[in-house]
């Protein structure tokens, strides 16, 4: 948990943020890699279909706002190998809505 010390100050400040940007309930998610690498977001979700995204960007501190609505997988044509195999998957959104709140700066870096 000690790991987590340094990202106290960006998660409070998010949910500072979340408090004027996202409507009640909000969920906060936080994973941690071995790596380093970590990634923070808080939530709404407005059912199956619908949702709204406080996230950070780890690297470039960026505080961004998404909505996405009606959401289904589809495959990547682009990234198909011709086989079948191994074909990938992306996420396409009947509505969707992306903006940059604020940033924080600098970004915070784990060792």
């Amino acid at each position: 948990m000690q790991r987590m010390t340094p990202l106290a100050s960006i998660v409070d400040q998010l949910q500072d943020i979340a408090r004027e940007e996202l409507p009640a309930p909000r969920t906060c998610r936080v994973e941690l890699w071995d790596d380093g690498d970590y990634n923070i977001v808080i939530y709404h979700s407005q059912g199956e279909d619908a949702g709204q995204v406080i996230s950070y960007d780890v690297t470039t501190g960026d505080v961004v706002w998404k909505y996405r609505k009606n959401g289904e997988w589809v495959v990547d044509e682009e990234a198909e190998d011709g086989e079948g195999y191994g074909t990938p998957y992306v996420r396409e959104f009947e509505e969707s809505e992306t903006r940059r709140i604020t940033t924080i700066d600098p970004p915070v870096e784990l060792q």
